[in-house]
C-alpha cells in the first residue's frame, strides 16, 4: 500500500485530486497538480499518483481538511486556516485572485478560533468558535450569503440566523450553500434555478433563509451536490430535494423536487450519515452497511454493474 506506516483519519476529494489526513495530523495529497492542488510547491508537475505529504504543513497538526474543485482548506488544532490551489473568484481568501502552490495562512480571519472549514466547488467557509460564519470566493449567485451577488477574495461574515442561534455547520454545492445551526436547523442560500434552496420557488437567494418545510425536524448530518441535497434528520429520516435528473434523490423516479421531500422513513435504511457526488449518494447505515443510489455510469455505486438505481 502506498499509504504504508500512515494511519489515515480522513479523506477528502476534489474535482480531481485527493487528501489524506492521518492521526499524527499530517496531509498526504495525490491527483492533478495542475493548479497546485498537491500543495507541494511543484509548478511543472501536473499529475502526483503516489501520496506524498504535504510538507509546508509538517510544523502544523491538522484536524480537518476540505476540498473544493481545485483548492483546498485545512483547521489546524490551534484553530487557524489554510489554503492553497486554484485562486480564481478569491476562492483561497488570501486577499487576491492568484494561485499558490503551498499552504498559506488565512489571515483575514482575525484571532477568533476556528471549529470547521467546508469548501464548495469555488468557494469557501469557516465557522468560527463563537458561532460565526465566513465565507469567501465566488458569490455571483448568492452562495457567500452575504445579501450580495459578488464574488470576495477575503472572508466576509455571513448573516446570522437569528433567533439567538449560532452557525454550526455549513456545506457548500457548486453555487448554492446550506448552513445548520446549533438547534439542528438548517438555512440555504445561492441558486436555485433547479429548487435545490428547498423554499418552494426557483428564485435565488443572497441571504440565508430557513427550510421552512424542516422546521421542526433536527437535523443531524447533511451534504450538498452540485444542484441537489440530502439531510438526515436525528431520527434517522432521509429528506432529498433538488436536481433529479439521475435518480440522485433516491425517490424511485427522476422527478425534480423544489421543496424537501421524505425519501425513507421507518421502512427505509436508518442512515446515520450521507455524502453527495456529483450525481450520486453514498449512505451509511446503523449496521455499518453501505447504500448508493444514482448516476452508476462508471461504476461509481460499487455494486458491481453500471445500472443506475433510483431507490437504494
Amino acid at each position: 500500500s502506498l499509504l504504508a506506516g500512515h494511519h489515515v483519519v480522513q479523506v477528502a476529494a476534489g474535482g480531481d485530486h485527493t487528501l489524506f489526513l492521518t492521526d499524527a495530523g499530517r496531509v498526504l495529497a495525490c491527483g492533478r497538480n495542475d493548479c497546485y492542488q498537491l500543495g507541494d510547491g511543484y509548478e511543472g508537475r501536473e499529475a502526483g499518483p503516489e501520496p506524498q505529504q504535504v510538507s509546508t504543513l509538517r510544523w502544523k497538526r491538522v484536524v480537518e481538511m476540505a476540498c473544493g474543485d481545485a483548492h483546498n482548506l485545512v483547521r489546524c488544532l490551534d484553530g487557524s486556516v489554510y489554503s492553497w490551489g486554484l485562486g480564481s473568484s478569491g476562492r483561497l481568501g488570501l486577499g487576491n485572485f492568484k494561485s499558490v502552490p503551498q499552504p498559506c495562512k488565512v489571515s483575514g480571519l482575525g484571532e477568533e478560533r476556528c471549529v470547521s472549514v467546508a469548501a464548495g466547488y469555488y468557494h469557501s467557509f469557516a465557522v468560527m468558535e463563537g458561532g460565526k460564519l465566513f465565507a469567501w470566493g465566488n458569490g455571483t449567485c448568492g452562495q457567500l450569503g452575504t445579501g450580495k451577488f459578488e464574488s470576495c477574495c477575503e472572508p466576509v461574515q455571513v448573516e446570522e440566523p437569528g433567533n439567538g442561534q449560532r452557525w454550526r455547520a455549513v456545506r457548500g454545492g457548486e453555487y448554492h450553500s446550506l448552513g445548520m445551526t446549533d438547534v439542528g436547523s438548517l438555512w440555504s442560500w445561492g441558486l436555485n434555478n433547479d429548487g435545490q434552496l428547498g423554499h418552494g420557488d426557483e428564485e435565488r437567494c443572497g441571504r440565508p433563509k430557513g427550510i421552512s418545510e424542516l422546521v421542526g425536524t433536527k437535523i443531524s448530518c447533511f451534504s450538498c451536490g452540485p444542484n441537489f441535497n440530502v439531510a438526515i434528520s436525528n431520527g434517522s429520516q432521509v429528506f432529498s430535494w433538488g436536481n433529479n435528473r439521475y435518480g440522485q434523490l433516491g425517490h424511485g423516479d427522476k422527478v425534480e423536487q423544489i421543496e424537501e421531500t421524505l425519501r425513507s422513513g421507518s421502512h427505509g435504511p436508518l442512515v446515520l450519515s450521507v455524502s453527495c457526488g456529483g450525481r450520486h449518494v453514498l449512505g451509511l447505515d446503523r449496521k455499518g452497511r453501505i447504500w448508493a443510489w444514482g448516476c452508476n455510469e462508471s461504476g461509481c455505486l460499487g455494486i458491481g454493474d453500471n445500472i443506475p438505481r433510483l431507490a437504494p
